[in-house]
């Protein structure tokens, strides 16, 4: 796919010698396209082209690349693929109950019907979801959540090194310190083998992934770097410069990707698949 940005620039900003304005609007625009590739990364791309997550300020433009898993869609891919017919009839039930607006009380049809699901999410084989609530015990729910998901990837015959990328409220508890003002942080660190915890602002709040990059099962692939080129003058007149990438994100093992959450259901029974690009 190819992500690109343009850039207007005035006659006296292309008369300037030093060129600063249209450096740093040149910057600019290539600090939107990181964000954008983040989120291309992320969160994939539907089958029918949208922007499946939208990037400020709305100045870029994405084309190709339709039908792509991301990061987070990967996780469910596995196990909508694995668990299909164990999950099936509980997914069923639950849309058919959302699709009516019946509500009930907490014994509900509904209730049940979600609760089975997660359920059977959680106790399905090589599941590849950790939720902290399930630590909530612990001193440390994201250490235990993360040490569980680099468990779940090495059950899966996926290697380190391992890297972590967290959402906003997942990575503000693993730089909050314990009560022995023991980062969480510097607890992973022995786990990463020494590489930070990563935090991305295009990822929900809750959520986080754990990758397994032993064998290179997730590539990213840049068929043209970054790149600045001069399009046009148009009539106002403007200098019209594009500045753009091409890339493909080929996710070759979906079990190299194991995602944390902040709690909640680990199985989405609306979820539609999306191919895997390998």
């Amino acid at each position: 796919m190819t992500i690109a940005c343009n850039v207007y620039l005035r006659g006296s900003e292309v008369a300037d010698p030093e060129l600063a304005a249209a450096k740093t609007m040149v910057r600019r625009a290539a600090e939107v396209l990181g964000r954008l590739e983040d989120a291309v990364i992320f969160y994939g791309r539907p089958a029918d082209g949208t922007d499946p997550s939208p990037i400020q300020p709305p100045i870029y433009t994405i084309t190709g690349g339709s039908d792509l898993t991301g990061l987070l869609q990967a996780p469910d891919t596995l196990f909508e693929k694995e668990q299909r017919s164990i999950l099936a009839d509980y997914a069923t039930a639950v849309r058919d109950q959302r699709d009516k607006r019946i509500r009930f009380g907490v014994a509900s049809p509904l209730a049940q019907a979600e609760a089975a699901v997660n359920d059977a999410a959680a106790a399905a084989t090589g599941m590849m979801r950790v939720s902290l609530a399930t630590f909530k015990a612990s001193g440390s729910p994201i250490v235990e959540a993360i040490v569980d998901a680099i468990q779940r990837l090495e059950g899966r015959g996926q290697f380190g090194p391992f890297a972590v990328v967290l959402g906003r409220d997942l990575f503000r508890d693993a730089t909050n310190p314990s009560g022995s003002l023991v980062l969480p942080t510097d607890r992973l660190a022995e786990f990463l083998d020494g590489r930070k915890v990563l935090r991305s602002s295009v990822l929900p709040s809750d959520r986080g992934v754990v990758v397994a990059l032993g064998g290179q099962p997730i590539e990213l692939v840049l068929a043209s770097d970054i790149d600045v080129r001069f399009l046009q003058v148009t009539l106002e007149p403007r200098y019209v410069l594009r500045v753009c990438e091409r890339l493909v994100l080929r996710i070759k093992e979906l079990d190299a990707v194991c995602s944390v959450i902040m709690a909640g259901q680990l199985w989405d029974p609306d979820f539609a698949p999306r191919k895997a690009r390998s």
